[in-house]
C-alpha cells in the first residue's frame, strides 16, 4: 500500500471518528487499522478521553465558564507596544476595558515571570476598534 493511500485513509478515519462530514471512499473494514492508530496517538497525546471529551462536549464547569464569558460585554482592542530597539508590535484582543487589554497584552508579550523585560521602558497605546472597522475585517 502506498503512502498516499494510507494518508487518505487516516484522514477519512479521523473525520469519521470525530463526526466531521467527509465523502466516504473506504469501507469501515479498510479504516479499522487507521482508527486504532488514531486512538493510540490520542491516548498518548491526551490520555484516556471519554467520548464527550473526544467530540468536544464541555463539562459543566467548562460550560459555566463559557456562559460567564458570553455574558460579559467584551470590547475589541488593538494594543500597540513599542520597545526600544524592536519594531512596534500590534496585538488584537478582546477585553472588558482598556486596563484589562493592557494586562492581557503584557501577558502575551511576557508570558513567564522570569521573561526578559525591556530595560529601557516601553510605550503602550490602546485603541478600541470601531464597529465599522470590525465589519470590514
Amino acid at each position: 500500500m502506498d503512502f498516499f493511500k494510507i494518508a487518505q485513509q487516516t484522514q477519512e478515519a479521523y473525520c469519521v471518528r470525530h463526526g466531521i462530514p467527509v465523502s466516504r471512499q473506504f469501507t469501515d473494514e479498510e479504516l479499522a487499522p487507521c482508527h486504532e492508530g488514531i486512538a493510540d496517538a490520542e491516548r498518548e497525546l491526551y490520555g484516556v478521553m471519554t467520548t464527550d471529551e473526544r467530540l468536544g462536549h464541555l463539562s459543566p464547569v467548562e460550560q459555566a465558564m463559557l456562559d460567564e464569558i458570553n455574558t460579559k460585554k467584551l470590547i475589541p482592542f488593538r494594543v500597540s507596544v513599542t520597545v526600544p530597539g524592536r519594531a512596534p508590535e500590534q496585538i488584537g484582543l478582546i477585553a472588558a476595558h482598556a486596563c484589562d487589554a493592557v494586562t492581557k497584552a503584557m501577558e502575551i508579550m511576557f508570558p513567564d515571570f522570569d521573561s526578559e523585560k525591556p530595560a529601557g521602558g516601553l510605550a503602550i497605546k490602546v485603541e478600541a476598534i470601531k464597529s465599522t472597522t470590525r465589519r470590514a475585517a
